[in-house]
């Protein structure tokens, strides 16, 4: 039997409350089938049982003997399997109920001082111990004796160092973490705090993982003893690869990165051959679950997601009759149109010849998690997206390649999938790494790097000497990163022999931090640093030509058959949070110069072009996004349909047609490229593309 999640699927997930045991299963049935979903996510055992276990530390719902049967999830998976439905059970083991979790002091999450907090009346779990190690698969057996459900997904399946009111817990004290971390590390005591600047800190998590790994491992052992598929949903080893983005936050002053869906699965699709599960809720916030975000974002989140080839699952807490009714619309649009053309979204994968590495490795050392908000937040995340964002601007097809891939991929790998590479700011490469991405540039591969890419070793420490020597850099002779140093300081783009100006303006504003090199022989400099000049008053903010300097801002190099640009500054964290066209112009020209176009449009900004190949068919996906919705950093509104766009593609098409309307698109031949029109872009459209 084919398992069902091997063809494209999509999920609800009735994120349940206790009360809602009495929940009317043939209605939400209706409701699964109205929004264009083929799945149910259901919570079933863990923080509560919503059916009669019979194991002493499963807290059963007490509104299941309002029931008539007593059993909710055997009511929803006979129902459900009669209407073509799937049923995934939800399991969340990370807490359990104070009264029956201090029957078993060993399993407890225990902090420093050996306490367990308690919130909401639970208790923290700690995986190390006894309750995940061993009796997730007693709950499991039970389950799964009983129902012939369809998949286990595994919720807060990690080690927990903070509550949901992001209070911070720290790293896990109990005996059992104390015994088989000083197994794992050679007889270390645990970190006493979260720092990823910390040696031990980084040991203990990568210990955590192993762990995670190991546990989900096990899993999966439990499940394939029965006779039918059953997927495994989680983080770690599993059938499926589980992905999830929010929305708006109450809290943050950030704008929202309204492209968020988009970039997780397209880290996925770059990672491994498993079909991809991406969750977004449609509340604004996990502290206000009850208070729905705007349709403006969730549906063109949902688009990016289906675009990359992930499978969509929206959820809300309770039922739907908790919520306005339409407040599922925005991704139910796309769910159907999802459902509606399964055949071409089956085995699809993205087809950018860019690669935009996202530097996880420097991002976590410098602390760039939620929980920390520390610089890597600014230096890596911001970095990337401001790179992201310019190329999505411009209409230029990418992935996005989580960094540990560069290793797993290989030389020929690269070469093989990619034109170019980008690495924004990824500052720790490891040996291998930098050798590989040398040997792809020497090969005939390109290179856009920005930062302080290179100059960091594995362990963290800073170093001087460019550690890829494929850069025209050679060597930081300065470092620039007060506002004394900065304040007021420009860059000039220069004119180059044979290739053309980097940005069609004369000056970029330059802050934050600026790394003064020592180039190559045979390095040619595209911009020219323009040290801090008098700002004021009016009558005194000019200077003279000598007060500009040989110092590059960008570095083109020519390493064996390849070509490398790099630009010494925070480049893309810039553009990100200044939206200064000069800086996603210089972006755009540098990838534009090392990279043959895929896609050419006359589309305005507010227009994302994705591309993907369906290998089986040959056929190429090409999904154009409207985020006309947009009207600031948090708010979205309805978009606004955009008329007559050109769309080129290369002269291997034969036939183009839309899935929104079911037409077949007149091609004219321009230039050597394969030109359409669409007529009128709503939310989105999708085209297919027939090649030769």
């Amino acid at each position: 039997m084919e398992p069902w999640w091997h063809r494209p699927f999509r999920v609800y997930q009735s994120n349940i409350r206790e009360v809602d045991a009495v929940l009317d299963v043939p209605a939400t049935i209706e409701f699964i089938t109205s929004i264009g979903a083929n799945t149910w996510l259901l919570n079933a055992a863990g923080i509560a049982a919503f059916y009669p276990s019979d194991l002493e530390h499963q807290y059963r719902s007490p509104w299941l003997a309002q029931r008539p049967s007593g059993d909710l999830i055997g009511d929803a998976v006979t129902a459900a399997h009669a209407a073509g439905i799937n049923v995934v059970a939800r399991l969340d083991m990370s807490k359990m109920m104070a009264e029956l979790a201090d029957q078993h002091p060993d399993w407890q999450y225990r902090d420093r001082e050996g306490n367990t907090p308690l919130f909401n009346g639970l208790r923290t779990m700690c995986p190390s111990s006894p309750y995940q190690q061993e009796q997730l698969h007693v709950v499991l057996d039970e389950l799964l004796d009983r129902y012939r459900l369809d998949g286990i997904f595994l919720n807060w399946f990690h080690f927990t160092e903070w509550d949901y009111a992001m209070h911070p817990y720290g790293v896990c004290h109990c005996d059992n973490c104390k015994r088989r971390f000083a197994e794992y590390s050679g007889g270390k005591d645990l970190p006493t705090e979260r720092d990823f600047n910390d040696p031990l800190y980084r040991e203990y998590k990568a210990f955590n993982a192993e762990t995670m790994d190991q546990i989900s491992s096990a899993i999966r052992r439990t499940i394939s003893r029965r006779d039918w598929p059953i997927a495994l949903v989680a983080r770690q080893d599993s059938d499926i690869a589980w992905s999830e983005s929010g929305g708006n936050s109450v809290f943050s002053t950030d704008s929202v990165w309204m492209h968020q869906s988009g970039d997780d699965v397209l880290e996925f699709q770059t990672s491994d051959d498993r079909e991809i599960w991406h969750h977004k809720g449609i509340f604004v916030d996990m502290r206000w679950r009850f208070e729905i975000d705007q349709q403006g974002l969730s549906g063109p989140s949902s688009v990016q997601a289906i675009a990359h080839g992930g499978n969509l699952c929206t959820y809300q807490n309770g039922i739907p009759t908790t919520i306005p009714e339409g407040s599922f619309e925005g991704m139910a649009q796309v769910m159907r149109f999802h459902a509606a053309h399964e055949e071409h979204y089956a085995g699809i994968h993205p087809a950018g010849r860019v690669a935009v590495a996202h530097a996880s490795a420097t991002q976590t050392f410098l602390g760039g998690d939620w929980l920390t908000k520390g610089a890597g937040l600014g230096r890596v995340r911001d970095e990337t997206r401001g790179v992201t964002a310019a190329l999505r601007r411009a209409h230029i097809p990418f992935v996005v390649l989580p960094q540990p891939n560069i290793a797993r991929l290989g030389t020929e790998g690269l070469r093989r999938r990619y034109d170019l590479l980008v690495l924004p700011n990824a500052a720790i490469l490891s040996d291998e790494e930098a050798a590989i991405i040398d040997a792809f540039v020497a090969e005939g591969g390109n290179l856009v790097a920005t930062g302080d890419t290179g100059l960091r070793t594995p362990d963290g420490t800073e170093v001087d000497e460019f550690r890829l020597v494929s850069l025209g850099a050679h060597r930081v002779s300065r470092r620039r990163e007060t506002e004394e140093e900065l304040r007021g300081a420009y860059l000039r783009v220069l004119d180059v022999e044979g290739r053309e100006a980097i940005a069609p303006r004369d000056l970029l504003l330059l802050y934050r931090r600026f790394l003064q090199t020592e180039l190559r022989p045979g390095a040619v400099s595209g911009l020219s640093f323009i040290p801090p000049a008098p700002f004021g008053p009016p009558e005194k903010i000019y200077w003279s030509a000598e007060h500009e300097t040989a110092i590059s801002g960008l570095v083109w190099y020519q390493h064996g058959a390849g070509t490398t640009a790099y630009f010494p500054w925070p480049i893309g964290w810039l553009s990100y949070d200044m939206n200064l066209p000069g800086h996603a112009e210089a972006i755009v020209g540098a990838v534009r110069a090392l990279s043959p176009a895929q896609v050419v449009t006359d589309a305005t900004p507010h227009v994302e072009i994705v591309i993907a190949d369906q290998a089986a068919t040959g056929r190429r996906l090409m999904h154009l996004i409207n985020y006309s919705g947009r009207l600031s950093g948090k708010a979205f509104t309805d978009h606004l349909p955009i008329h007559d766009i050109t769309v080129s593609v290369p002269d291997d098409a034969t036939a183009v047609h839309s899935l929104t309307t079911g037409e077949a698109l007149a091609m004219e031949m321009v230039d050597g490229w394969s030109r359409v029109t669409v007529p009128t872009l709503e939310l989105f459209e999708a085209l297919v593309v027939e090649r030769s």
